[in-house]
């Protein structure tokens, strides 16, 4: 009896362990369950928190299109306060009527396929403003594969896609700008090349011109020397004419002399000693010849009142022959760094002008004044006859290249043309003509 009621007590412990371990394994299912619920309303709520505070619009559809959740950053991107957007289609909220057809053909995609979607479309808002969004779209599905919503982040990019778009229109601009230049440049570059090739021929016709223009200066330097050559031998054979018509009469005598045998030795050596002296002087007139036409090759300073004195030499025969009286009014020691010999060609040739001219128009009383004086540190000298000056309207062709007044054979018209070159180009100087007190004044500044 004992025996069977302590087996009896035994028992019933074993079940009432076994009880009380039951319940506490389901208290412990059931904290396990409480903590678990409890971790699930926080996450539901951090999870909720971020829906609301996310910077991405976060909208919830129902498998008909209708939003279920509107979260604030999709009420600033559409405009639509959450109450108002709420039981409402897409159609009715965020699709433009235009492509509402488009959005129910990427609805139903969606829908047929597994994991999300990802477009750009154009949306309008609430004020009607059109806006382009980008949707990151993903169905939820229950395990038996039935989609129960679709959740979407969308982005406003509108203000990217528009510096986007803005970007691509610079670029197309400055892409057509870079191919217009490039094309520009391959014009100039041709353009050059032709230039160039123009530059070159210009070049070309510029040196054969330019070796024309000094062939030409050197036949006009030529045929103005000739004619100079010329008008200075007519000077010397007004200079030799009186010395040889001298030396004609020594003769003479002393051949009477010899005759009527009343000459002696010492007369002889007298008349000798004259005709040397008569040839001396002839044969340093040729001297003076020669070297009054060598070219210069080297400038020089020399003294203007010289070289004016040297060529009234030359010329005084024939002036005198013309009865021209020559006045000369002149500062001293004026200098002038230049080609002596060149130099004393261009008065020579002034001054062989105004003697023809005065000889030609027989004034009655014949004169050339020359002055001599230095103006801001040039020398200047001034030639003028009293021949009643140049004609006004040929005045300005005077210095022209084989212009004469003189009758056709009697005038090269190159004399004073080689003037001006020698003074202006050979010298930096320059020479005028102008009709004043009565003649023709030339003026020689250098």
């Amino acid at each position: 009896m004992t025996t069977l009621y302590t087996s009896e007590l035994t028992d019933l412990q074993r079940l009432l362990d076994e009880q009380i371990t039951a319940n506490r394994k389901l208290q412990q299912e059931i904290e396990d369950h409480r903590r678990t619920e409890l971790n699930l309303q926080q996450l539901n709520y951090r999870l909720s928190r971020h829906v609301q505070q996310s910077l991405l619009g976060v909208i919830e559809w129902t498998p008909e299109l209708r939003v279920s959740a509107w979260n604030p950053a999709a009420e600033v991107i559409f405009g639509y306060s959450c109450s108002e957007a709420i039981g409402r289609t897409a159609a009715e909220l965020i699709i433009p009527e235009d492509i509402v057809a488009d959005i129910d053909v990427l609805w139903n995609r969606l829908f047929r396929q597994t994991g999300g979607d990802y477009i750009i479309q154009e949306n309008r808002t609430g004020d009607g403003r059109r806006i382009i969004c980008e949707w990151f779209n993903t169905t939820l599905s229950e395990s038996d594969g039935a989609v129960t919503a679709v959740m979407s982040f969308v982005v406003d990019r509108t203000e990217r896609i528009r510096e986007e778009e803005a970007l691509l229109v610079q670029r197309y601009l400055l892409e057509a700008e870079v191919a217009k230049r490039k094309d520009a440049q391959e014009k100039l570059a041709l353009e050059q090349l032709k230039v160039g090739e123009l530059n070159r021929s210009l070049e070309e016709r510029f040196d054969a011109a330019i070796t024309d223009m000094r062939r030409k200066d050197q036949i006009f330097i030529q045929q103005s020397r000739m004619a100079a050559i010329g008008e200075m031998i007519r000077n010397i054979s007004h200079q030799w004419r009186q010395p040889l018509n001298n030396i004609g009469l020594i003769v003479q005598n002393l051949r009477i002399s010899l005759k009527e045998e009343q000459t002696n030795f010492e007369e002889i050596d007298r008349n000798v000693a004259t005709v040397m002296e008569i040839v001396s002087h002839m044969s340093a007139t040729i001297d003076d010849l020669r070297n009054f036409f060598r070219q210069d090759t080297q400038k020089t300073c020399f003294i203007v009142n010289m070289a004016v004195k040297r060529v009234r030499d030359f010329v005084a025969a024939d002036l005198e022959s013309s009865n021209i009286r020559v006045d000369v009014t002149a500062e001293e020691n004026v200098t002038v760094f230049g080609y002596r010999n060149e130099y004393c060609q261009v008065l020579f040739n002034i001054l062989t002008n105004a003697r023809e001219v005065l000889a030609e128009r027989m004034i009655a009383d014949p004169r050339v004044s020359i002055g001599i004086v230095c103006e801001r540190d040039r020398s200047v000298v001034t030639i003028r006859d009293n021949g009643g000056g140049i004609a006004e309207e040929i005045l300005p062709r005077i210095f022209d290249p084989y212009f004469t007044t003189k009758e056709s054979g009697k005038g090269t018209g190159i004399g004073l043309y080689m003037a001006k070159v020698i003074i202006e180009q050979n010298m930096g100087g320059s020479l005028s003509v102008a009709n004043r007190e009565g003649g023709a004044e030339f003026r020689i500044e250098v």
